[in-house]
C-alpha cells in the first residue's frame, strides 16, 4: 500500500483537510496531538531532556503553520513538555503567542512517575493557561436572551470560574425547577471545564462523619425500582412523589404499610390531597413523632418520641472541609411523658418483630465495662460465631452497651466508629487521633467530653480527587441517558415552554424560606413572631393588572386544586411570579394556622428522572 492509497486528507497539506471537511459537512476540526501518544507521552522515550523540549517546540510550530490555511475551522491543541514544570509554563505561553487555542495536559502523568492533575504541582501551570489568551466560544446569545440575562455578564462570570478560586452552591430555585436532573448535571460539568473540582477554593468533596445515603446504581438490575413508578433508589431513597401511586396501584407488590418517622408527609411532600386518598388506603400507617402532626391523626398507632431536646442527638451528615466537625447533643430538658429516644423505638420494633438476633449474657456482661477493648473483642467473638447478626450490628450494640451508657443514640454511635473504614481513621489521624488499638475508645470520649463539639478528622488538601468513591477513582462525566434532553435544549424550544398558559398564566414558588417559618417545626402561632407570615407575594404590575389590591383574599388555582390567601403586594416577587410560603396550614388547638401550599402541588409535576417536585415552577391562576 501506497500514498497513493490512503486519504491524503489524512497526511497532505491542510488544504486536502479542509476539502474533505467540506465532502463530509464538517466545519471545524480540533487537531488533537496524539502523534506522540496520548498527553505527549511519546517524546519521554526519547530519555535526552533538551531534544525532548525541542520536539515539543517543533511540533507546536508545524500545528500552527499547517492550521494557518484556515485558522477558523483548524483548531490547534499544543502539547506540553510535563515532565518539567517550569518549561510546561514557559511553553502554555509561548504556544498562545504563536496561535495555539489549548493545551493538552497529560491524562495520567503519574505512568510517568508525575503527580496527579490534581496535585498542587500542577497549579503554576493551570495558572499559567488562565493568564493566556484563549479561543473560547462565546456563549449563545439568543440562549442568554430567553434565560433572562446578560450576555456579558455570563461571558464575565465565564472567565472569573476559570480565573480565581471560586465555588458554585445550587440550591431549591434549581433543584425543584424544570431541567432539575439536567441542570444538576451541568453545573458538575461546568465546575470541571472550569478546572474547579477538587480545588482548593473550588467545589469540593467536603469531610463527614456519615454519608447521607448508600450508593444505588439505577443501571443495575440489582437495584430496586417501584413497582408503579418504576423509579430507581436514588442513594438509597426512593422519590416521595411517587409514594401516592405506589400505595394505591393494583399490583401485588404495592405499598401496603408505613412507618413514618421525623416527617410528615400530609403537610411537606406535593399533592396533600393525593397523600391523604392514599393514606386511607394503607392497612397500616405509624407514625413516630414529637407532636399530633397531620400525618400523625390519620394514623393506626402513634409512637410519641423525644424531641432533639431531650435526647443524645446528632447530625451525622454535616458537611465540612477541610476540617470534619461532629457534635454528639446533650439532652437540655427531663423527657416528658412515657416519650423515647426514635431510636430506642426502632430497637424495640426491631426485638418485636422477630428480626434481632439472641444476644447471648456474656456480651452484655462486656458491655458492663463500658466502651473498650474487652467490649468489642466480645462482639467481634459473637458475630465470627453468628455471621448472619452483622447486618444488626448497630442494633445490637444500642441494646447491650446502650443500655449501659443510658442511651441508645450513645450505643449507636459507639457501633458507628467501631465500623469506620481506613478513610475515615486516616482523616481522624490528620486531626490529631493518631493509629491505636485504642482509637476508637479516645475518639468516642473526645465527643462525649465536647458536647459543643470536636474536629473529628481533616481531609488531605493536596488531593481531593482521593475522596472519590467510584470504581475508577474518577468523575464520570458523561451520563448518555442525558444527551437526548440536552440536544433538546434550544433556545427556540425553551421560549416555547416558557410561554404562559392561558388557563395558568402565572407561576407560584411553591414554599419560600423565611426566618419565621419551617416544615412542620413552628406549630404554635406564638412562636412566629410576625404579624404578617402567610400571604401571596404578587409584584405590583400583576397586582394592577389583575385589578387587585394589597390584603384582599384571593383565589390561588392550579391543576392539583384551589385555596383562598391573604394577597401581599410586593416587588420582592418577580413579575409574572407568585410566592407563597410552606410549613403552614398545621392543625392546632386553636383551628387551622395558615394555608398548606402543597394542596396547589402535584405529585405528577415532577423530573421525569429523579421525581423531584417541580416547587419553583407551578402554573396557576389568581382571581378576586
Amino acid at each position: 500500500m501506497g500514498y497513493d492509497d490512503i486519504p491524503k486528507a489524512s497526511w497532505d497539506a491542510a488544504k486536502a483537510r479542509l476539502e474533505y471537511m467540506d465532502e463530509e459537512g464538517i466545519w471545524a476540526a480540533v487537531l488533537y496531538p496524539n502523534v506522540v501518544g496520548f498527553g505527549s507521552g511519546g517524546f519521554v522515550k526519547l530519555k535526552e531532556p533538551e531534544l525532548m523540549l525541542e520536539c515539543v517546540r517543533a511540533y507546536n510550530d508545524f500545528l500552527v503553520e499547517w492550521c494557518s490555511e484556515d485558522s477558523s475551522r483548524l483548531v490547534p491543541v499544543a502539547v506540553m513538555p510535563f515532565w518539567d514544570i517550569a518549561e510546561c509554563v514557559k511553553e502554555v505561553e509561548r504556544a498562545a503567542k504563536i496561535g495555539h487555542k489549548s493545551n493538552l495536559a497529560c491524562g495520567d502523568p503519574s505512568a510517568f512517575g508525575e503527580p496527579r492533575l490534581a496535585h498542587k504541582h500542577w497549579e503554576p501551570f493551570w495558572a499559567a493557561v488562565v493568564r493566556a489568551p484563549d479561543g473560547a466560544t462565546p456563549a449563545d446569545p439568543e440562549g442568554v436572551e430567553v434565560c433572562g440575562l446578560d450576555l456579558e455578564t455570563v461571558k464575565t462570570v465565564c472567565r472569573e470560574l476559570t480565573q480565581r478560586r471560586a465555588c458554585l452552591h445550587d440550591d431549591l430555585g434549581l433543584l425543584m425547577n424544570r431541567h432539575s436532573t439536567l441542570s444538576s448535571w451541568l453545573i458538575v460539568v461546568l465546575m470541571a471545564l472550569a478546572g474547579r473540582l477538587c480545588q482548593p477554593g473550588g467545589n469540593v468533596l467536603p469531610g463527614r462523619f456519615s454519608y447521607l445515603g448508600s450508593h444505588t446504581d439505577e443501571r443495575s438490575d440489582k437495584t430496586w425500582r417501584a413497582s408503579a413508578s418504576d423509579f430507581p433508589a436514588i442513594m438509597g431513597v426512593f422519590p416521595p412523589n411517587a409514594l401516592p401511586e405506589e400505595i394505591a396501584s393494583d399490583k401485588p407488590e404495592r405499598i401496603r404499610a408505613l412507618i413514618v418517622s421525623g416527617s410528615n408527609p400530609l403537610l411537606s411532600y406535593a399533592d396533600t390531597q393525593a397523600h391523604e386518598d392514599a393514606f386511607a388506603q394503607l392497612d397500616l400507617l405509624v407514625t413516630v413523632e414529637v407532636a399530633m402532626s397531620e400525618t400523625a391523626r390519620l394514623s393506626d398507632y402513634v409512637l410519641p418520641a423525644r424531641s432533639a431536646f431531650e435526647s443524645h442527638d446528632a447530625s451525622f451528615f454535616a458537611l465540612n472541609y477541610p476540617e470534619v466537625f461532629f457534635q454528639m447533643r446533650r439532652p437540655l430538658v427531663e423527657a416528658a411523658g412515657d416519650t423515647l429516644e426514635t431510636s430506642e423505638i426502632f430497637v424495640r420494633l426491631a426485638e418485636a418483630s422477630g428480626m434481632m438476633p439472641e444476644i447471648p449474657a456474656a456480651l452484655h456482661e462486656a458491655a458492663e465495662s463500658g466502651p473498650g477493648p474487652a467490649f468489642r473483642a466480645a462482639l467481634g467473638s459473637y458475630l465470627k460465631e453468628n455471621p448472619k447478626a452483622a447486618p444488626f450490628t448497630v442494633f445490637i450494640v444500642a441494646r447491650t452497651l446502650g443500655r449501659v451508657l443510658g442511651s441508645v443514640n450513645l450505643g449507636g454511635l459507639y457501633g458507628l466508629l467501631m465500623a469506620k473504614p481506613k478513610s475515615f481513621w486516616e482523616n481522624a489521624a490528620r486531626a490529631g487521633f493518631e493509629p491505636g488499638a485504642d482509637v476508637v475508645e479516645r475518639l468516642f470520649q473526645a465527643i462525649m467530653d465536647n458536647p459543643q463539639g470536636v474536629w473529628i478528622g481533616k481531609c488531605d488538601t493536596d488531593d481531593n480527587f482521593a475522596e472519590l468513591a467510584t470504581p475508577d477513582g474518577r468523575i464520570n462525566l458523561e451520563i448518555p441517558e442525558l444527551e437526548a434532553e440536552l440536544a433538546a435544549l434550544t433556545p427556540a424550544a425553551e421560549q416555547a415552554a416558557l410561554k404562559p398558559d392561558a388557563e395558568y398564566p402565572l407561576i407560584l414558588m411553591a414554599g419560600h424560606h423565611m426566618a419565621y417559618n419551617a416544615n412542620t417545626l413552628l406549630r404554635d402561632p406564638s412562636w412566629i413572631g410576625a404579624n404578617r407570615y402567610c400571604t401571596l407575594q404578587m409584584h405590583p404590575d400583576d397586582v394592577a393588572g389583575r385589578g387587585l389590591s394589597d390584603g384582599q383574599t384571593v383565589t390561588v388555582s392550579t391543576i392539583a386544586g384551589s385555596l383562598e390567601i391573604e394577597l401581599e403586594e410586593t416587588d420582592s416577587a418577580s413579575a409574572g411570579q407568585v410566592v407563597m410560603p410552606h410549613g403552614f396550614g398545621m392543625i392546632n388547638e386553636d383551628g387551622v394556622n395558615g394555608v398548606n401550599v402543597n394542596r396547589l402541588t402535584s405529585t405528577q409535576h415532577r423530573d421525569p428522572r429523579v421525581g423531584t417536585p417541580f416547587h419553583r415552577y407551578v402554573p396557576c391562576q389568581v382571581t378576586g
